[in-house]
């Protein structure tokens, strides 16, 4: 669809959603597999492994979650029961990250006083000195940098957290920088910098790997819980998702600049949840308690009071969708949390929903899944947050 942009955002319509629709019409597949793993916040995203299973990062789950995409099998391993139960067993990693050149996969730690490591034969281990690495919701997400090691982004945590993968070492680096919620999620530029997103910061953290050190951007209000996550468009900019905020958040790689951009949103709460860029460039923001998709467009020459709009059919209820990926079809699959549907977006910009397999008490339960991964063969494997079993969506056909 063309780039279009409204001063102020049209009112949410008080006309029903429309039904979900069947996936054979778009030649999909929306599928539970695997048995039954009952519990809460279990998995928090997960990872595709040299060995080309996937494996779960546990939130409050005591093992690692298994997923082998050439036969669907799904198995637990590991016993993290000791780790579980002390102080922090909740949340205790928080997305995972692949070395390409140990095979090795890591987690994150949240909660946990210590970094997750899955190695490529599916063994599991715990790295760094848990003295150093204490408290809650240290960081969230993180990249792999050109020098191979892989940093994560600090949240309550003072620090840029450093994993060596080679050598296991960890290490804490750049800041200090004070302050609670600061940062949610960071993302690599075209200039090996990793980029990471204000939440209650007052700029923008721009991390150098080279150096190890950390840059302020920008001159951002404090507080407010402002954006969740960021995706990088066409362009090569980093656009951050609002949350709180009111408008788009817009970081120019290259050249510092931090502003924000488009209309000027709903004075709403946890407005939307995570993004994803298009096969065309554009980024989309998949809606949490707002009722519609978010729709940014990085197309050459788009004035920036033009590039943000609002697209499809607002749906009602909060925590709807957080996260999504771009299917092998060119669509943009949105995982459903408390929405009883997957989110579709297709390449021309037009948004439906999916029916789920499991029912109408499937669809009903809260915070069904939050995080995922794409196999090789194209298919999307969600991780149960507090959904019992591995959601799986096959886009179908390839784009031409």
């Amino acid at each position: 669809m063309p780039c279009r942009s409204d001063p102020q955002p049209p009112p949410e319509s008080n006309a029903a959603a429309p039904a979900a629709e069947c996936p054979s019409a778009y030649g999909a597949t929306v599928e539970l597999i695997g048995g039954s793993h009952p519990g809460i916040d279990k998995w928090l995203g997960g990872e595709l492994a040299a060995d080309g299973c996937i494996y779960g990062v546990p939130g409050s789950a005591k093992c690692v979650l298994k997923v082998d995409p050439r036969t669907d099998e799904v198995t637990r391993l590991g016993d993290l029961r000791g780790l579980s139960a002390i102080r922090g067993g909740k949340f205790k990693w928080l997305r995972g990250a692949l070395d390409p050149e140990t095979g090795d996969t890591f987690g994150v730690p949240s909660n946990g006083n210590q970094v997750l490591r899955i190695d490529r034969a599916g063994g599991i281990d715990l790295l760094g000195d848990p003295d150093a690495l204490q408290g809650h919701w240290k960081w969230h997400g993180g990249v792999r940098a050109a020098n191979g090691s892989l940093y994560c982004c600090p949240c309550n945590a003072d620090r840029v957290l450093k994993i060596a993968p080679a050598s296991g070492e960890v290490s804490l680096v750049g800041g200090p920088w004070p302050g609670k919620q600061k940062w949610y999620g960071s993302l690599l530029g075209k200039d090996g910098c990793m980029y990471n997103v204000p939440n209650c910061a007052s700029a923008v953290l721009k991390f150098d790997p080279a150096s190890e050190t950390g840059t302020l951007l920008g001159n951002l209000p404090g507080g407010g819980w402002k954006w969740h996550g960021a995706a990088v468009g066409g362009d090569g900019n980093i656009y951050g998702v609002p949350a709180h905020a009111r408008r788009v958040l817009k970081i120019v790689v290259g050249s510092d600049e931090v502003r924000e951009i488009g209309m000027v949103l709903p004075d709403t709460k946890y407005k939307w949840g995570g993004a994803c860029t298009a096969a065309n460039g554009d980024v989309v923001c998949f809606p949490s308690d707002t009722g519609r998709t978010l729709h940014i467009c990085c197309a050459p020459g788009v004035p920036e009071d033009e590039q943000v709009s609002l697209i499809g059919p607002s749906y009602p209820g909060g925590n709807k969708w957080q996260n999504g990926f771009l299917g092998r079809d060119n669509a943009i699959y949105g995982l459903p949390c408390n929405a009883p549907a997957v989110l579709r977006i297709s390449p021309s910009f037009e948004v439906t929903t999916l029916r789920l397999s499991g029912g109408d008490s499937c669809g009903a339960s809260p915070e069904k899944w939050e995080g995922g991964v794409i196999a090789p063969s194209g298919v999307i494997y969600a991780m149960p947050q507090q959904a019992d079993r591995v959601l799986r969506i096959d886009p179908g056909a390839r784009a031409a």
